[in-house]
């Protein structure tokens, strides 16, 4: 009789849960560093938006992410927004140094049960080794169609549409991983401006055309240490009203 090994994947380190479902993507877990606004409705009355490049892991031909798991939080305010968060996903091509044209995936994922968020119980370390905003851990699930393809590589865009009226901006929070390409851009522009560090997101994945690949079991390491850095510029502007718009795909 064989004892089944734990499964120690990455995300587990902070929000405190074992994941079985294999991985097609891990691009760690936050840093704890810093983050990136990717919200709609920005103080500086423009729209940022992140996107970070990716390849897509596995033996297979292609693989169905089922699940996208990231980590973010939200500053101006008290930690956590007044309104509900809507976010809006979208997957590029990644043949390119940065997104180009339409997304070949897109959807929107508001608060009526679609988002599932979570503290982890850890915040952002200031330059001043001050306590910064909490950060948190979202999780959705993808349709069905998703569809990519192994050893490919794309652009997956995050951003958050904060409904109602508060002084929260939501950031995503960088990875503890070195590597990876990270870029921004305002108002849906065509112009994409390349950001320092990978972002914090995981891919994982149940359906698949052969046998997946294997999973290797992260072990856990002694204690998790805060590391100083500065978080990236957060101009504490406040807002006024905040007026709903619509994403394009």
């Amino acid at each position: 009789m064989t004892t089944a090994k734990p499964c120690l994947l990455l995300a587990a380190l902070l929000a405190g849960a074992c994941h079985a479902a294999p991985i097609t993507y891990d691009g760690g877990t936050p840093d704890l560093k810093q983050g990136h606004f990717s919200d709609w409705n920005h103080p500086s009355g423009q729209a940022p938006e992140v996107a970070d490049l990716f390849t897509a892991q596995g033996t297979v031909l292609a693989v169905k992410p089922t699940t996208l798991r990231w980590w973010g939080g939200y500053t101006f305010g008290d930690g956590q927004p007044d309104g509900a968060d809507l976010f809006s996903v979208r997957l590029f091509l990644g043949s390119f140094a940065a997104p180009v044209g339409d997304a070949i995936y897109a959807a929107s994922f508001d608060a009526a049960g679609a988002v599932t968020r979570n503290a982890i119980g850890s915040h952002l370390t200031m330059a001043d080794g001050s306590m910064g905003p909490a950060v948190f851990e979202y999780s959705v699930t993808l349709d069905p169609t998703w569809t990519l393809a192994a050893g490919s590589s794309y652009w997956l865009a995050i951003q958050n549409d904060l409904e109602g009226v508060d002084d929260d901006t939501w950031f995503w929070a960088t990875s503890n991983f070195a590597q990876g390409t990270a870029v921004s851009r305002v108002d849906y522009g065509p112009n994409w401006s390349t950001l320092q560090g990978a972002m914090a997101f995981q891919l994982t994945f149940e359906g698949f055309d052969a046998e997946p690949p294997p999973v290797t079991p992260v072990p856990e390491p002694a204690g998790w240490a805060l590391v100083g850095a500065g978080l990236v510029a957060l101009r504490a502007t406040r807002r006024g009203g905040v007026q709903r718009r619509a994403h394009p795909a």
